[in-house]
């Protein structure tokens, strides 16, 4: 039986995910025909998600209080800065985001896409941003006949050995860390 028709394939997936959680199987009619049909043709195919009639009161339940859940406002709850355990963690887990991370191909990156891509490799996104907002700069004052290509390459320099740097730095963070 028909328990609702989602807006998206999102909609669908946690609808989905919340029966199946509680023992309801679910069927989503009409999500083999919008994945096959893309993102332009498959948004006119209507998602219907379907539980046995046995089930349908239950779900329509449940469903009825994560429609409500949605409307409740986010619990601000500030994490306690003196708790230790969560700022290992987070010491940790920004520590082992490099620990997998080549410098040599953070320098490479760097000389080959000479706009930020060693820094934005190594996880620095704002230093990848300032990096790249220089190398446009530098690009459009050579267009007009400025004679910039040093800073330039100065710019692809300080992204390759910097870069590998953050990430030789990371992983001695993760070895302390552990």
């Amino acid at each position: 039986m028909l328990v609702k028709i989602c807006r998206d394939q999102v909609e669908a997936m946690s609808i989905r995910g919340l029966l199946e959680a509680e023992g309801i199987e679910v069927f989503v009619h009409g999500e083999n025909h919008r994945a096959m049909e893309g993102a332009l043709l498959g948004a006119m195919i209507e998602l219907r998600a379907m539980v046995r009639f046995s089930d349908l009161e239950d779900a329509r339940e449940l469903i009825e209080e994560l429609d409500y859940a949605e409307h409740l406002p986010a619990e601000d709850v500030e994490p306690d800065p003196d708790d230790q355990s969560l700022q290992q963690f987070q010491t940790r887990e920004a520590a082992k985001f490099n620990t997998t991370r080549s410098s040599t191909t953070a320098a490479l990156l760097a000389v080959v896409l000479p706009f930020g891509a060693g820094h934005f490799y190594a996880g620095r996104r704002g230093s990848s941003a300032a990096i790249a907002a220089l190398q446009l700069l530098n690009l459009a004052l050579l267009l007009q006949g400025w004679a910039v290509w040093r800073m330039a390459i100065a710019a692809v320099i300080f992204d390759a050995v910097f870069s590998g740097v953050a990430i030789r730095r990371d992983r001695q963070r993760a070895k302390l860390a552990d």
